[in-house]
């Protein structure tokens, strides 16, 4: 079952209202306009700047007198939307000082082992302390990247502009990964939170940043990003006022998701139910009364085989007319399948084998840029939405005429996600493809679909069995991933042709009417 999101709209909206100047009013102490506030946070810098400059001055006469800040011009087509007139907007870089952490590179870094922050750590809000690495740090090294309590961290590539408050008195420092922000003249750091909350809300985060198939905010484009600036004493009713608000908000998303996810749980514990029947031969016991058995799913299977190796015979073959020497192939063989791996009784005409025993071809996709133009589209696992491809989000790439062939879709390939929280979904190619090629971090399969019907093929890839044979066979990392070879020797019921047809044609028949059950 698809994770369903909450609904976030009127959370959207109260921090709409929030940014805008539409959630307050007649705020209590409020003495000075957002534009005078800035002009007195730049007249501050520009007065320690000189006050740093004269220093210098007392060891070296020569020394380059500073450039003094002056606030930008800010064009109207930057604007995003209106604000009050005792607001002003500004660049975040004018109003404080943000610095990336220190770069990660155990041959060259020196010092004390102490612990650091990186944007695993860093979640909207949040900042989880149960995995903190360490990394050595000189002492010079340590003032500058000590964390203090009110720093504002923000990440650079990931989910970007994921930000959270630093809020504890303890030893910590932070990587190359977070923007770590500190604002001048005790501005108030969870306003601007919120602004980048709403920021990415409204997708202005994410165009400025940098990259196309992974996106990175970089110091320039955070410093350059315009910011709605209220009086001091606005910015702190605005926070009080959502601190207050927000947690009803929370309680009234977490009431409608637990009703949705209510709505949802019976279609998908009633689909997970006829997959598993499927696959056990039961949707097709009626059938198999009165319906002849041609050819067995083990008849069926030797003859996979048989042909799989008359191919590679035959590849061998064409290969000593040019190479005596060439090697002959290792023919393949069914598995044994031992006792205890069988989780299930099947029906007599139906045998168990290995995936990698069906398929022609199991084949890693290809690696290559995204490009915004070109000839040859490249699919994605993140262009695969609802069961198919989202063609209009699908990048272009490089390729030689030769990797073409080897890599380019057809009909009945199945697709399936080899890495991230994607992996183990998988896509049927059941029509006839764009001029396309599939990424690096996909893994292709090919069947004959005379010999099988790769949509039961994608069914058993809906099935408990599939998902418990993945996470078995999968490799714990950061990133969890799986390869061909796992997929290669994960067990599969076949049963004969004609059943695995019947059995689709029987599945079409129900999933619609299951889907209804959560309307």
């Amino acid at each position: 079952m698809a994770k369903i999101k909450k609904d976030t709209s009127l959370r959207k909206s109260i921090l709409q209202a929030a940014i805008t100047g539409q959630l307050i009013s007649n705020v209590d102490g409020e003495t000075e306009t957002g534009k005078q506030l800035l002009d007195r946070i730049i007249e501050e810098r520009n007065k320690k700047l000189l006050a740093e400059w004269e220093e210098k001055l007392k060891e070296n006469p020569k020394t380059k007198k500073p450039t003094q800040i002056v606030a930008s011009e800010i064009d109207d087509e930057e604007i995003p939307f209106e604000i009050p007139e005792n607001w002003c907007w500004c660049r975040l870089g004018e109003i404080c000082n943000a610095q990336l952490g220190k770069t990660l590179d155990k041959s060259k870094n020196k010092g004390d082992e102490v612990p650091y922050l990186c944007s695993i750590n860093v979640n909207w809000g949040q900042i989880d302390l149960e995995k903190v690495k360490n990394l050595k740090l000189e002492e010079s090294e340590k003032t500058k990247y000590l964390l203090k309590k009110g720093d504002l961290l923000i990440c650079e590539g990931g989910d970007v502009g994921r930000a959270a408050i630093w809020d504890l008195e303890k030893e910590m420092y932070y990587q190359n990964a977070l923007h770590c922000v500190r604002f001048y003249l005790n501005l108030n750091q969870k306003y601007f939170y919120y602004i980048l909350v709403q920021y990415k809300n409204l997708g202005i985060l994410d165009k400025v940043s940098k990259g196309m198939t992974i996106k990175h905010l970089v110091q320039g484009a955070l410093l350059n990003l315009i910011v709605p600036l209220p009086p001091l004493a606005v910015q702190n009713a605005i926070v009080a006022k959502l601190e207050e608000v927000l947690p009803f908000v929370d309680a009234y998303e977490n009431v409608v998701l637990q009703k949705e996810e209510l709505k949802n749980a019976l279609p998908d514990k009633v689909k997970k139910a006829i997959l598993q029947e499927a696959i056990q031969g039961k949707l097709t016991e009626d059938w198999r009364k009165t319906a002849t058995i041609e050819e067995t799913g083990k008849q069926l299977l030797d003859r996979i085989i048989e042909e799989r190796n008359a191919k590679l015979l035959a590849e061998w073959e064409e290969k000593l007319k040019d190479n005596p020497k060439a090697k002959k192939p290792t023919l393949i063989v069914a598995s044994e399948i031992e006792e205890e791996e069988i989780p299930f009784e099947v029906p007599d005409s139906w045998c168990w084998c290995r995936w990698g025993e069906l398929s022609d071809s199991i084949q890693y996709g290809y690696n290559a840029p995204a490009k915004e133009s070109g000839r040859i589209k490249m699919v994605r696992i993140t262009d695969i939405q609802d069961g198919k491809v989202q063609w209009e989000t699908v990048p272009y790439c490089e390729i030689s005429e030769e990797e073409i062939l080897s890599y380019k879709l057809k009909k009945n390939d199945i697709l399936f996600a080899r890495t991230g929280g994607t992996v183990g979904k998988s896509f049927l190619v059941d029509e006839e493809p764009e001029n396309s090629v599939y990424a690096g971090y996909l893994i292709r399969t090919q069947y004959d679909s005379k010999k099988l019907n790769p949509k039961y093929l994608k069914m058993f890839m809906e099935s408990q069995l599939y998902w418990e044979q993945l996470k078995n066979g999968t490799i714990a990392t950061a990133q969890p991933n799986c390869n061909g070879q796992t997929l290669s020797k994960m067990i599969v019921p076949l049963p004969p042709l004609t059943e695995q047809e019947k059995i689709v044609e029987i599945i079409e028949q129900m999933l619609p009417l299951c889907e209804k059950l959560g309307g």
